[in-house]
């Protein structure tokens, strides 16, 4: 059994979208224990800290991974994997220095050198390996993207915010690969997918053209979601409400013991629309809140990208460094922000993954969004989990005294609430296991007709 995960973005730099690809993993292992799982990627040493037993495969069809070892290549894989994480946050230290000092932005190695194949396009791409032999200015190979998927049982696009506008070149090379894996009767689905109105004319014929030929639409949102997706001509009985896969991966590791903190996470990039004066705004009441309840600002970094930088941000809010128990390093499992959040008897964050781990453990959330695609996803979250998920637009002149007035509310309701945020988990969890069975049994439906065609034949 040979399966393809596809999570759209490849960077492996956002904590939740690598959530999202191990629980989607590890849910298809469940079923078929044996199979080969390969992840489309363009940071293979990233890969093996969080899936060792995964086959990087290049999403632009550039290199082939297994063939570019070289002696540092070989000296890494043969570390712990601590001491790999180790060494490649190191690089993530060296790489800010030297951007800070005005020397390339491009990410430097141990031995000093840019990766080869850093994608120009997207920054935040860490590509692979330490002394990788490539030649630059390759162009992507379009028939290599059809001899990938030649022997593929199942080719699954995992959860992330990728079917959007603002996301719409990793979104069209999704769509790409979803119809040439359709087009060779492989079995395909997307998972935990969350969507967004598509009013780019291109971006929408596109999906139109080929979404009706997925066979399984696992949706996170069926309010906004099931709607647009009928007036693209999809089949409903293709759809299937899920809900987010990471609730499973924060439920199972929820802790009796109740966090005193104030967990705060805010990305900053363009399609946030968080600005400036925004996080003046969180920064004085977020820690004014700290100081009325007498509690620790946690810090939640989420993302490492260069478009994003978490790491650079939160210091800010919380009015210090990272030296402390609770401290995240950049490349950190997910299971680590899901503990981390343990530490918060309140999360605070303009991201949604802090919402959704900390929901799913029964922890309170404050819900920050200026962005639609943002406002969108809260809603959805608050909407599933009810008055534990409090959603609040950045905009407005009164968005401080909201935002007070809402940390209030929620640290008072923490132990309330944690009984109907457990069982929305629940649910949610039986819902997505649910859908992965019924992907199971229509891929092993197929298999089996295939097979029975092929002994017909052989008589």
């Amino acid at each position: 059994m040979r399966i393809v995960l596809d999570s759209g973005m490849y960077d492996l730099r956002n904590t939740g979208n690598v959530a999202l690809l191990q629980v989607a993993a590890r849910r298809l292992t469940q079923f078929w224990p044996d199979a080969r799982i390969e992840v489309l990627t363009s940071a293979p040493h990233l890969l093996r800290l969080y899936f060792p037993n995964a086959f990087p495969v290049s999403p632009d069809h550039l290199y082939d991974w297994t063939l570019m070892v070289g002696k540092a290549d070989r000296l890494l894989r043969s570390l712990p994997v601590k001491a790999q994480r180790i060494i490649l946050e190191l690089r993530e230290v060296i790489g800010d220095s030297l951007a800070a000092g005005g020397n390339s932005p491009l990410r430097a190695v141990p031995g000093g050198r840019p990766e080869a194949g850093a994608n120009p396009t997207n920054p935040g791409d860490a590509s692979h390996p330490l002394e990788a032999q490539v030649t630059n200015g390759k162009k992507p190979d379009q028939d290599a993207g059809l001899r990938m998927l030649q022997g593929v049982d199942l080719y699954v696009a995992t959860g992330a915010q990728y079917m959007s506008e603002s996301c719409k070149g990793n979104a069209m090379r999704v769509l790409d690969r979803l119809e040439t894996a359709a087009g060779l009767g492989i079995t395909t689905a997307m998972v935990g997918l969350g969507l967004n109105l598509f009013d780019d004319s291109q971006f929408r014929s596109r999906a139109c053209a080929v979404l009706p030929f997925v066979d399984l639409i696992f949706i996170r949102d069926p309010d906004a979601g099931l709607p647009l997706l009928r007036s693209m001509g999809i089949d409903p009985s293709r759809v299937v409400f899920t809900g987010d896969d990471g609730i499973e991966l924060a439920y199972e590791a929820r802790a009796a013991v109740r966090g005193t903190g104030i967990g705060i996470g805010l990305p900053i990039a363009d399609c946030t629309g968080v600005a400036d004066a925004h996080v003046e705004t969180i920064r004085r009441v977020v820690q004014e809140a700290a100081k009325r309840h007498n509690a620790e600002l946690i810090p939640l970094p989420v993302s490492s990208s260069s478009h994003e930088q978490d790491h650079r941000i939160l210091p800010l809010l919380t009015g210090r460094q990272w030296h402390r128990p609770c401290t995240l390093w950049r490349l950190e499992p997910p299971i680590r922000l899901v503990e981390t959040i343990q530490c918060c008897r309140v999360v605070v964050t303009g991201a949604f993954h802090p919402a959704v781990f900390a929901l799913a453990q029964g922890i309170p959330a404050v819900c920050l969004a200026k962005s639609s695609i943002h406002q969108d996803e809260f809603m959805w979250l608050a909407r599933q989990f009810g008055p534990g998920c409090q959603v609040l637009s950045l905009d407005g002149e009164s968005s401080s005294q909201e935002l007070a007035k809402a940390i209030d509310m929620a640290w008072h309701a923490a132990y309330e609430v944690r009984s109907v945020l457990l069982s929305s988990s629940v649910r949610l969890i039986r819902m997505g296991r649910s859908a992965y069975r019924q992907l199971y049994a229509l891929v092993e439906s197929r298999q089996q007709g295939i097979k029975t065609v092929a002994e017909t034949a052989a008589r």
